[in-house]
């Protein structure tokens, strides 16, 4: 395995965890056990909530094009036997 495999493999990595966090965060914002804190945005709850919402979707937005991208290095620079 080379150098350009191992990134490739880690930005995988990287992707498939923050796609498990952002799921995990979809679901505890839909059963209602997270709620984000009031203080540090200015206007309603239901703001605060979007806001969090929109924050979490490009979580995972960015963990599949990282996994994506990560699955397209390895299999780029595999080595030729």
């Amino acid at each position: 395995m080379n150098l350009k495999q191992i990134f490739g493999l880690a930005l995988l990595a990287i992707g498939v965890v923050l796609f498990i966090f952002s799921s995990h965060s979809f679901r505890e914002l839909k059963e209602g056990k997270t709620q984000p804190d009031e203080k540090f945005y200015i206007g309603s709850v239901e703001t605060a909530i979007t806001e969090y919402h929109r924050q979490v979707t490009w979580l995972m937005v960015g963990g599949v094009i990282l996994s994506l991208v990560g699955i397209g290095i390895t299999v780029l620079y595999r080595r030729k036997r």
